[in-house]
């Protein structure tokens, strides 16, 4: 139901809240507790915003459409043509479902209905489970003392009228008491049904005008012991509850004889309100009457279960007597090996032999309808596992891979190279990661990459632009491919703006001082396309992409390069938003060189409405001296300091020239050499002897 409205997401949240497995799968033939079902129930009426007495209305009108949509609708339609005859037939329906067709031991509910003289009908409830009572009717006022499984009914018969009959049923609980039956308190609810309109076709059965007419008393030619013979458990009693006569099964395994009294060898077991009492029993005519033997069968004394009756109690000779007319109640051949009989026990026109064949086939069909909804289970599992592992297979072959073109690859077709006349690329370079990683151990270096990149994945994202690669310190980050667009440039200095004061907000471990990076950018002419076949990745190659990495290399700490050509293409697009100060020239090239900026701010936008978060409190209001400030150089220097001293005393104990005493060597030989009164000229090698020769001119 909760499914079909709701969804299964919305089912999952009712099972959680209702503190149960949210991946709990529930079998249609297996019984739960009531407990169980009141705590989804009540889930759901808070999750819907729906009260616990509506639902259970909806519950009972669901509870038909699933019983008529899985094979019970021809058993339903058969029941009978009207509204009046379908009442008094519900005891057969529920006996039939539950011992016949599910074979549970729940108890199930009994019904007693009665024509009144207005035309209306009263429909008598006996239920032993507490807080039913809602789902029969479909609409009761809101209160503290429900019984659920009554308005549960109630839903289920006023579908079960609208969709048979085809009429409007108006369904008032009449009166709700609770009653004493065989010491237990049985809830007794009387509905009060009758048409919702004038068109009454389909409520009431067909009846004579003329009235009953008398059939005349008939001397019939059968003995009783022929009687006896084709209803071999039949018993006839008085109103003093003495037994008349029996069948001859009964007195052949039970010594039954006429004369005895009936309690001493019988007791009723449904309806379970009803007392071993004529007055009750002439009441509840309409009703099955299941009756346990008190004794065992002379054949069976070993048996552990008794022998029951099922069947019907009519009046007979004006009202003094009551015929039992019945049946063994044994609905499968285990029932019959359990109470020592057989099938040959039961006359040929007793229906209870073709039911018992039939049980056993709808065992086997539950037997093989199990096997295939617990592979239908299986099969749905294994389907989302292998969704999921195909989703996980997918994520992993193109996570590197843009997702217009990933969407292409999918489609099994061939991505060719593109090339992108005008593209702006972004290289970075976590400073200092040599000090980084003698100061911090392997996992904290771990941690500290994965909270940098999480961050700078976070505003690539956010400002449109693509990942290239990452390895180590360093990342490749474009803007203009693989999708086009005209402000590139404009795109990337923001972003690496942006870059720059995040990074700062990462801090090493045992140093206490934020990381801190420089990059290069360019704006030029690339080729990308897809590359690899085992793992794939995207790639973006060309002489863009080397000048970047050179403008990297010149950039000084916490500084960010920008070439004069993405300068231009910037304050292009972007009405000179962005300021810059002039590095100069700068070597790109063996035989050319860039001139470059140093990018500072973006006067139009601060920091933060860029990287579209809230100002810090302590921050300033455009972010620019968080990410030029001082502080952090001075503090680096100071730490560069130290790690140069450490490694000339590292040097020393291992016997090692440190790079200053190398350099001094250099210095020494070099003024030597200047010094010295011999052409440096003449090719005459030092320490060559005797050989005079000249290797320049070759003169002996």
């Amino acid at each position: 139901m909760v499914v079909d409205r709701y969804g299964e997401e919305m089912w999952k949240k009712i099972l959680s809240d209702a503190r149960m497995d949210p991946e709990k799968q529930y079998d249609s033939k297996t019984s739960y507790e009531d407990k169980e079902l009141f705590q989804i129930i009540r889930s759901i009426s808070l999750d819907t915003d729906i009260i616990v007495e509506k639902v259970w209305e909806m519950f009972g009108e669901y509870f038909f459409d699933y019983a008529w949509k899985n094979g019970f609708d021809t058993l339903l339609k058969s029941m009978a043509d009207n509204l009046e005859d379908f009442l008094e037939n519900l005891n057969s329906i529920h006996y039939y479902i539950l011992k016949v067709y599910f074979d549970v031991a729940v108890q199930g509910p009994t019904f007693q209905s009665v024509l009144q003289a207005d035309g209306s009908i009263k429909l008598h409830y006996y239920s032993h489970r507490d807080g039913m009572y809602p789902a029969l009717i479909g609409r009761l006022p809101r209160t503290n003392n429900v019984n659920f499984s009554a308005l549960f009914v109630t839903g289920l018969l006023r579908k079960a009228a609208r969709k048979i009959f085809n009429i409007d049923a108006k369904i008032v609980t009449f009166e709700r008491s609770e009653v004493r039956r065989k010491n237990a308190i049985i809830e007794h609810v009387i509905y009060n049904i009758e048409p919702a309109s004038n068109d009454i076709s389909g409520f009431y059965k067909q009846r004579s005008a003329r009235g009953k007419k008398e059939i005349p008393r008939l001397s019939l030619p059968i003995s009783a012991s022929t009687f006896a013979t084709l209803f071999p458990t039949h018993i006839c009693f008085n109103r003093e509850l003495v037994v008349e006569h029996c069948g001859s099964f009964l007195k052949d395994e039970f010594n039954l004889s006429p004369g005895q009294p009936l309690v001493d060898f019988m007791s009723i077991l449904q309806p379970d309100d009803v007392q071993m009492t004529f007055e009750d029993i002439e009441t509840h005519l309409n009703s099955i009457f299941i009756c346990q033997m008190n004794n065992d069968m002379i054949r069976a004394k070993t048996s552990e279960k008794r022998l029951s009756l099922k069947g019907q109690m009519h009046l007979v000779d004006g009202g003094n007597y009551v015929l039992y007319l019945n049946s063994p109640e044994v609905t499968s051949a285990r029932n019959c090996r359990d109470l020592n009989m057989y099938v040959s026990d039961l006359q040929y026109h007793d229906a209870t032999r073709e039911m018992i064949m039939l049980k056993e086939m709808c065992l086997r069909q539950r037997g093989v309808n199990g096997k295939l909804e617990e592979a239908v289970c299986v099969m749905k599992r294994l389907t989302s596992e292998m969704e999921d592992y195909r989703q996980r297979a997918d994520q992993l072959m193109f996570e590197r891979i843009p997702a217009e073109i990933a969407n292409v690859m999918r489609d099994g077709q061939h991505v060719e190279a593109q090339e992108f006349a005008s593209a702006t690329c972004l290289v970075t370079v976590i400073c200092n990661f040599d000090i980084i990683t003698m100061q911090c151990q392997p996992k904290e270096i771990f941690a500290i990459m994965n909270d940098l990149f999480r961050r700078y994945d976070s505003l690539i994202d956010r400002l449109q632009c693509y990942k290239v690669l990452s390895i180590m310190d360093s990342y490749f980050i474009v803007a203009g491919a693989p999708k086009p667009c005209d402000n590139h440039a404009e795109k990337i200095m923001n972003l690496a703006l942006c870059l720059l004061v995040e990074t700062k907000q990462v801090k090493v471990p045992n140093m206490n001082l934020p990381l801190m990076l420089k990059a290069g950018i360019h704006t030029g002419s690339v080729v990308a396309g897809v590359m690899g076949t085992s793992q794939i990745r995207y790639g973006v190659l060309g002489e863009t992409v080397n000048i970047a990495t050179r403008m990297t290399s010149y950039a000084d700490r916490g500084t960010i390069l920008v070439s004069h050509t993405s300068k231009l293409h910037a304050s292009k697009t972007s009405n000179d938003s962005f300021v810059f100060e002039i590095r100069g020239y700068l070597n790109s090239a063996a035989k050319s060189a860039t001139y470059a900026h140093f990018l500072i701010s973006n006067k139009r936008r601060s920091i933060w409405e860029i990287m579209e978060c809230e100002r810090p409190l302590e921050a300033s209001i455009d972010g620019y001296r968080e990410a030029h400030t001082m502080d952090d150089q001075v503090a680096w220097d100071h730490a560069e300091k130290n790690m140069k001293k450490v490694r000339q005393i590292v040097d020393a104990f291992r016997g090692e020239r440190s790079e200053i005493s190398k350099a001094a060597e250099r210095l020494r030989h070099l003024r030597k050499t200047w010094t010295s009164r011999e052409s440096n000229d003449s090719g005459i090698s030092r320490g060559c002897g005797s050989r005079t020769d000249s290797t320049v001119c070759t003169i002996s």
